[in-house]
């Protein structure tokens, strides 16, 4: 798998799609907006799991994630978490944005589609898999 980046601010579910039906990123925004723009809110959980699903993945187990237990996932995740400000600590009078990842379970890495690094707070995960 490689790293898809994210062409616009709210991009990340469509550059995950990608990076797990191993499509294009025009393809995977076209499939999860049409010819529209993405709203200032990005894509939800569900219009995702659709266009996996739409792909031939098989959605697997989804749930909480514990500090550092990424690690341990065996297979492929859609991963969702919080952008931290830069200091990288929650602190309710700072804007965070919500954010969707990729676990990359071959090379046991997290792939961001976000170009410029940021602390990401990480809360869920969705295994994914081909059928």
């Amino acid at each position: 798998m490689q790293t898809v980046f994210q062409t616009d601010e709210y991009g990340c579910g469509a550059a995950c799609l990608a990076m797990l039906a191993d499509i294009s990123y025009s393809e995977a925004r076209k499939r999860l907006f049409g010819r529209g723009r993405p709203s200032s809110s990005g894509v939800t959980r569900a219009p995702l799991i659709s266009a996996l699903r739409g792909y031939g993945l098989e959605v697997g187990a989804s749930g909480r994630l514990k500090a550092g237990a990424v690690v341990n996932l065996r297979d492929n995740a859609l991963l969702y978490g919080k952008i931290l400000p830069t200091r990288g600590m929650i602190d309710p009078t700072q804007n965070t944005y919500g954010h969707w990842l990729v676990w990359d379970a071959e090379q046991k890495v997290v792939r961001d589609p976000y170009k410029y690094k940021k602390p990401v707070w990480l809360t869920s995960f969705t295994v994914i898999r081909e059928k």
